[in-house]
This record gives C-alpha cells, sequence and structure tokens, in this order.
C-alpha cells in the first residue's frame, strides 16, 4: 500500500547520501586543485634549475680546475726544485703536469719542459736518476693526499743516482720528511752520513746473533726551510705519532732486533747481507699478511713482527711453522686488554684500520721496494690511474662531490618535469570531470528546499 510518509523519508535519504557525494566529490577537486598547482610549482622550480644548469656547471668546472691548477701548481715546482737540488744540470728544466680529459676522466701525463714550448715525457727518454728523484717525490706527494699513515719505508731510493748526486738527494729526501711531515724510513747501500736522519745499523754481536743500535741523531739545524714544503703539510708532525718502535724475531736472517725509530727521517744501514732487506721484508709481510714458511729461521718455530705506535699500542704478528692457523695478528692495548684474530689471508680489520698501512687501488704508494724504484711515471700505470692516485687535491674531491651532487639534482629535475607533466595532464583532466560538480550543487541545494517544505 503506498504510503506517502515512507516515501518521503526514502527521499529523504537518498537527499541525505546525494548531498555527502557531492562534498566528497568537491573534497576531491580541492584536493586536485591543490595537487595541480604544487606540481605546476615543481615543475616552474625545476625548469629554472635546468635552464641554469650550463652557467652553474660551467662555474662548477671552472672552480675545480682552479683548484686543480693550484695544486698541480704546487705539486709541480716542489718537483722541480728536487731536481734541481739533486741535479744541478738540469736548472734550466722545470717538471710540467699535462692534465687534459678523456672519457669524462682526468688523465694526466708528467713531462720535463726543456725551453720555452719543447716538452719530453719523462717515461721515456730520461735517465734513471731522474727517475729516482721523481719517483721519490711522487710518493710523498700521492701520500699526503691520501688518509693513509704518514709513514714510508724507501728501500735504496738512490739506487740510479751516481755517488756525486746522492748528498744533495740525500738532503733533499731528509729535508721532505721533515718539513712534509711524514715518517720515513730508508735503507741504502750509499754513504749513510748524507742523510740527516737517525742512523739505525744492523750489526752481528759476538756470537752472530743480528741486533740494532742508533749511530746517530739528526741535526735539525741542517733542513731547508721551503715554502712549497710548509704549503704541503697540512698538519704538523707531532713527536707522539707515529711507528715508535719495530722488534722483529727469528724472521730470515733477523733474530732478535729492536729499533727505536724517530719521528721523521730513520737510515737503516749496515754491511752486506746483514739484513736490510730483509727488515723491508718483514714490514710487508706485516702489511700484507704476506707470510710463509721460509721466512722463518730454520732451527725456529715461529717469527714474531711487533710494531709499538701511538697511545702506547702495540701491533703484533706471529708466523708459525705448523699448524692449521698459522697466522696470528694481535692488538695489545696499554691496560694489557689484547685484541686477537688468527687469520689465513687478510690483514684484520682492526689492524689494518690502525695502522693505515694500505695500497690504493692496487698501487703500495708506502713500501718501496728497491726492484721496484719506478713510481707514477712508469708505462705500467695508466694517465687516468695517475691522475686518479695523486686525486689532483683533497679540495678537488670536494668540488667533485659538489658537482656530482649537482648532476644528480639536475637529473631529478629533468625527472619531475617529465613526470610531472604527465601526472598534470591526468589531473587536469579529472579536475575537468568533476567541474559538473557545481550545478549538481545548485540543484542539490533547490531540491533540498522543496523537501525542507513540507518539514
Amino acid at each position: 500500500m503506498f504510503n506517502p510518509q515512507n516515501n518521503m523519508e526514502s527521499l529523504k535519504n537518498k537527499h541525505f547520501q546525494n548531498g555527502k557525494n557531492i562534498q566528497k566529490a568537491k573534497a576531491q577537486r580541492d584536493f586536485l586543485v591543490e595537487r595541480e598547482a604544487t606540481i605546476i610549482t615543481n615543475i616552474l622550480k625545476s625548469k629554472q634549475r635546468l635552464e641554469m644548469k650550463d652557467v652553474i656547471k660551467e662555474q662548477l668546472d671552472i672552480l675545480q680546475n682552479k683548484t686543480q691548477e693550484r695544486s698541480i701548481g704546487l705539486f709541480t715546482r716542489l718537483l722541480t726544485n728536487m731536481v734541481h737540488d739533486v741535479m744541478p744540470k738540469n736548472k734550466e728544466q722545470e717538471v710540467h703536469f699535462n692534465l687534459s680529459t678523456k672519457r669524462g676522466k682526468p688523465n694526466l701525463d708528467i713531462m720535463m719542459k726543456i725551453g720555452d714550448n719543447k716538452f719530453e715525457d719523462v717515461n721515456s727518454g730520461r735517465g734513471g736518476s731522474l727517475t729516482n728523484v721523481l719517483s721519490t717525490g711522487l710518493r710523498y706527494v700521492t701520500l699526503s693526499r691520501t688518509k693513509n699513515r704518514r709513514f714510508m719505508l724507501l728501500d735504496e731510493p738512490d739506487c740510479w743516482l751516481q755517488d756525486s748526486s746522492v748528498p744533495r738527494f740525500a738532503k733533499v729526501v731528509s729535508d721532505i720528511s721533515r718539513k712534509v711531515g711524514i715518517q720515513t724510513i730508508a735503507i741504502s747501500h750509499k754513504n749513510p752520513e748524507f742523510y740527516n736522519s737517525r742512523m739505525i745499523e744492523l750489526y752481528r754481536d759476538e756470537s752472530g746473533v743480528v741486533k740494532a743500535r742508533v749511530l746517530q741523531e739528526a741535526k735539525e739545524d741542517e733542513y731547508i726551510d721551503s715554502e712549497e714544503y710548509e704549503e704541503i703539510n697540512r698538519t704538523s708532525l707531532m713527536d707522539d705519532i707515529g711507528i715508535k718502535r719495530i722488534k722483529i724475531k727469528n724472521y730470515m736472517s733477523l733474530n732478535d732486533i729492536d729499533i727505536e725509530l724517530s719521528p721523521t727521517m730513520n737510515m737503516i744501514v749496515g754491511e752486506n747481507d746483514i739484513g736490510k732487506s730483509a727488515f723491508f721484508s718483514a714490514i710487508r709481510s706485516f702489511v700484507d699478511n704476506d707470510c710463509n714458511e721460509g721466512m722463518i729461521q730454520h732451527d725456529k718455530d715461529m717469527f714474531t713482527i711487533e710494531l709499538e705506535i701511538e697511545d702506547g699500542i702495540v701491533l703484533k704478528l706471529d708466523h708459525k711453522r705448523k699448524g692449521q692457523k698459522k697466522t696470528t695478528y694481535q692488538m695489545i692495548m696499554p691496560d694489557g686488554e689484547t685484541i686477537s684474530e688468527d687469520n689465513g689471508r687478510d690483514v684484520p680489520d682492526f689492524i689494518a684500520e690502525a695502522l693505515a698501512i694500505r695500497s690504493i687501488d692496487g698501487i703500495n704508494i708506502q713500501l718501496a721496494h728497491q726492484k721496484a724504484p719506478v713510481f707514477m711515471i712508469g708505462p705500467d700505470i695508466t694517465s687516468s690511474k695517475r691522475a686518479e692516485l695523486l686525486s689532483l687535491g683533497r679540495e678537488s674531491d670536494y668540488i667533485q662531490r659538489m658537482i656530482n651532487i649537482y648532476n644528480k639534482e639536475v637529473k631529478e629535475d629533468a625527472l619531475v618535469v617529465k613526470n610531472s607533466q604527465k601526472e598534470l595532464e591526468d589531473i587536469r583532466i579529472k579536475i575537468e570531470s568533476l567541474e559538473p560538480i557545481f550545478n549538481l550543487e545548485e540543484r542539490y541545494l533547490e531540491v533540498d528546499k522543496f523537501i525542507n517544505s513540507f518539514s
């Protein structure tokens, strides 16, 4: 049976639901309009930044080039002064860094400038003496640009020098060690008195055991002042920083030596076959975990190497002749607390971090073996690797990070413009589809008045 009252209630309920739907549609439209405004703002900002990208990139490149030129100028002056000091006959020549870019990467070639416009590649046509000087200088320069320990071990760095040049070379190396703030140990078969350093002699005692003793200390007043050395020295070398003492026991010809090091220049001297090369090998064994049974003295079960570093911390390596785990590294703290790890191949992280004598991209900067005296200028290293190792200054790295960050932001802006345009089109279609909601709202209000007139 028809009931007007029930029908009116049903009409009111439907009308109420229609009102909710209209309000919901209006809220959705308001959200879309607000989102449209946000997208337009983001697109405009991104487009503005993209319009400036060439100018900003150019300025960053100029800043990087200036920074690189400053570092390059510092390096070339230092190396040129070394060449002039050691080889006076080359006074008219200058070390020149030829920096270029190939495939988006910096490339560095090291040349000798002869005269106004003539350049010679140091990789060819140059003698061993110049190679000794440049290789040694480049090791110091490269090390100063890394986060590695400021420590250098040079095995016969003067091997190709004429005897007449060794005193000048020795004075320059001694001076760099002090002024640049890099603790240095040099092994030389030349006259050790040429080097202004702590001189440590390996000798055999009456029983034939190899020992170590200090023969002389460095003469501080004999160093040369140099602005280049001062500029490259970012931190002063403190007396309490560095490797304090090295103990080696039962390693090849070294029975039991105990060497206390100077924080600057140290010379290892001694007669032939006394163990100078074994000393270098022992340090390399510790740094690289390069150990084998042949390094243990014949009548011994193991060898031990100890390095005492700053704060009284002792880093220790034991290598046994027998056993499944032959190699053991330890870090012994001043209070006796010990961190230990039996390791088959790798140097434990706690040792590597404390010692900080590590290869950079497979190249060992700090351990210069006599059989590989050439560094950074040989045919075995590419121009791009040379530029990467030198890093062209820490400041250049910071600027490169800025460039990388900016390039990332440019890519993000390009994506914003690309993706937002599509979203903007979709939003505008939706907003347009919701435009009739205002007419519906007017009709709703008219119906609302009509329904209320029956109340």
